[in-house]
């Protein structure tokens, strides 16, 4: 009994050892390495579990503290943070986990029916799935992509515009998977298996050499463009209160003539800018006032806004449209961006499509508006509808047509909905535009910040981000970090941005890993089927007839 007892007591160091390892492999941790070990201590507690139940115990304790390290941050924890978004920050660390055991119910499957070996070598493909399918379901949270782990990996990373951060995925579980076998191999055996030892290296310093050679031969373009980011550092609680809606205006023109002075030519301002619907009607005034700044200084203007539209064709109307009882009108409003053009009346709009679950939207409230009641933020987030269409902006500056996205806070996590952008234009740049400050000094602004680095390397593009208070900067198609504003700083900051034209491998092809890795999941469960049908057939043969 006590033996029992001491290898419970094991098995749950080791779950909570793995937690650890995986978890500090995440930003804003300088260990991306241990991603490369994390996984080891949770494969050797459940290469001998046959209990299915025994099984998710130690899958939730590892996710729960993987998730705690990683995404604690999620419910604000400020002063002035609702109530309401701290108990869904509370529930995503607890609930989260549950989504693990789908690939590793897979894996269990797999160990069951053929071998654990087998299990091992397949699970990153069953987690790449996974991962996948997580992404476009409309609760998504792909935050902690195993791929994300290396953001701060730049040598290693660079693959990712081969195979993507799913692909990155594959290649974190599968080393574990290698050095596992070494691990187990010395423990069962008391023998070094040297040939997976050199697999081991030969796939580590491959993606290595690759890393270097890229980023060596690798040219940017000398076409660049002088950008202007504008970080005004306003309380994202109080600016909603705010309601001299022309001294907010005043704080981001100020700024932005001191980008100007600087020689920017293209000038970028945060998420939800202002806290008002511009473009409403009952604005024009202030339309007027970014307009004459904009011609008189022959500068574009790209903002993060607030954008209502109403719709008066009653048979016609969108899902998710809002109706206003009191003065029968139905409308839909969005966390939007513009672009303000010199001399010109037509202001380009983009809404976001990727919209925070609960933090922005409820899921599926277009099929059920009465679930929307449930869910109201006191800062009134939770509304926003869904942008239909991935808006590509164009800016005519020296005769030279620039694309380009914008990509606002949460979308900057999903790496094909980004690729996506590209299949009808050849993009020039990347935006992102955001408001992290509700989260203070924690790991959510880095982790947001770090992410983007590899968008920059799956699509060889450079990106100029722009937050309400951090963390602004200009990321080069490497990936690297060349300038920033630091958390809570009220600045500006200019550079020259590369405009690329290649096409990387991932851009063309970003669904080459899914489609693999789900290829493998579905032959997978195919041959299990099979196996454990053979097995139930052989069992009632061999089972003695009952006497009628």
């Amino acid at each position: 009994m006590f033996n029992i007892l001491k290898s419970k007591a094991k098995d749950h160091y080791l779950s909570i050892l793995s937690g650890l390892i995986c978890g500090l492999s995440f930003p804003p941790s300088p260990l991306p390495y241990l991603i490369f070990f994390g996984f080891i201590p949770i494969f050797l507690i459940l290469k001998n579990i046959q209990s299915l139940k025994i099984f998710f115990k130690k899958i939730y304790l590892w996710g729960f503290i993987f998730n705690l390290i990683t995404i604690y941050w999620v419910g604000g924890w400020e002063a002035k943070t609702d109530p309401f978004l701290m108990i869904g920050g509370a529930a995503l660390v607890f609930f989260n986990p549950l989504t693990f055991f789908i690939p590793f119910y897979f894996f269990f499957l797999t160990k069951k029916h053929i071998n654990y070996k087998v299990a091992i070598f397949l699970l990153p493909f069953y987690w790449a799935s996974y991962e996948y399918l997580y992404m476009i379901t409309d609760a998504s949270f792909p935050w902690l992509v195993l791929g994300n782990s290396l953001s701060n990996f730049l040598v290693f990373s660079q693959i990712a515009d081969i195979i993507g951060s799913l692909g990155l995925t594959i290649v974190i579980l599968f080393i574990n998977a290698l050095f596992l076998i070494i691990i187990d191999d010395y423990i069962e055996k008391k023998i070094f298996n040297i040939s997976i030892a050199l697999i081991s290296l030969i796939v580590i310093f491959t993606i290595l050499f690759y890393g270097f050679w890229r980023v060596h031969t690798y040219k940017i373009s000398d076409k660049k463009i002088t950008v202007g980011v504008v970080q005004p550092n306003l309380d994202p609680w109080e600016k909603w209160e705010n309601e001299n809606k022309f001294e907010l205006l005043k704080i981001y023109l100020d700024l932005s003539e001191k980008a100007i002075l600087e020689d920017a030519r293209f000038i970028i301002w945060p998420e939800t800018a202002l806290n008002f619907y511009l473009l409403n009607g009952f604005n024009n005034d202030l339309v007027d006032s970014i307009k004459k700044f904009v011609d008189s200084n022959n500068v574009f203007i790209l903002t993060g806004m607030p954008h209502i539209e109403f719709h008066v064709d009653k048979n016609n109307l969108p899902l998710g449209v809002k109706h206003n009882k009191n003065f029968d009108y139905y409308y839909t409003t969005y966390n939007a961006a513009l672009l303000f053009s010199p001399n010109s009346n037509e202001i380009q709009k983009y809404g976001k499509m990727k919209l925070v679950p609960f933090g922005e939207k409820v899921p599926f409230v277009e099929y059920f508006p009465e679930l929307a009641d449930f869910v109201r933020w006191e800062v009134g987030l939770s509304g926003w509808n869904k942008w239909e269409t991935k808006t590509v902006f164009k800016a005519t500056i020296d005769d030279y047509e620039l694309k380009f996205n914008c990509l606002i806070c949460y979308e900057s996590v999903y790496p094909f909905f980004v690729a996506d952008f590209f299949k009808e234009n050849s993009l020039d740049f990347l935006t992102i535009i955001t408001n992290d400050s509700w989260y203070g000094y924690s790991s959510g602004p880095f982790q947001h910040r770090d992410f983007a680095k590899l968008r920059a390397i799956e699509n060889r593009r450079a990106i100029a981000r722009c937050a309400n208070g951090g963390i602004s900067c200009y990321i080069n198609p490497f990936g690297k970090i060349e300038k920033q504003i630091n958390l809570f700083t009220k600045n500006i900051l200019t550079f020259e941005l590369s405009l690329e034209k290649e096409i990387s491998f991932f851009t063309k092809y970003p669904l080459l890993v899914p489609a693999i890795s789900l290829s493998v999941l579905f032959f997978s469960m195919i041959y299990i089927f099979f196996i454990f049908l053979i097995k139930k057939i052989l069992t009632m043969k061999k089972s003695p007839k009952k006497n009628l």
